[in-house]
């Protein structure tokens, strides 16, 4: 498991802009997604190498009547982008989440809103973030 994750920590260092990466700070977080029964993370493996990644986490809310999926981050590395990597880790959140009774997914994206409709999934509301 240490292999992924220093693999995902490249990629993760490729996707985030701000704040700064930092070694450790992501290696907690990791040991903590992988022991959280509410957390998820899946890798898209090509020849051995991990080339893209999915992360998120269930919670209750009220507005979906239940569990809900958020998907805190999709990446894929980008010479492997439009050969349905992306679509094999969305793929593979609906099997994890249909497995534990999920009413909703969802996610807030501005780059990639093109890709998301192919899987069902409505445009409904703006995401703001504040950093403190």
């Amino acid at each position: 498991m240490k292999k992924d994750e220093n693999c995902v920590a490249e990629l993760v260092k490729k996707f985030q802009s701000s704040p700064a990466f930092d070694t450790k700070i992501f290696s907690s977080i990791w040991s903590e997604k992988i022991t959280d029964p509410n957390s998820y993370i899946g890798v898209a493996v090509i020849n051995g190498l991990i080339i893209g990644y999915v992360s998120g986490y269930i919670h209750s809310a009220f507005y979906a009547n239940g569990l809900v999926f958020w998907v805190d981050e999709i990446f894929v590395k980008e010479e492997t982008r439009k050969v349905g990597v992306g679509s094999m880790l969305m793929n593979s959140v609906e099997i994890w989440v249909g497995e534990r009774n999920c009413n909703l997914i969802a996610l807030a994206t501005n780059g990639a809103k093109q890709f998301y409709p192919q899987f069902g999934f409505e445009e409904t509301a703006g995401y703001f973030k504040k950093y403190i």
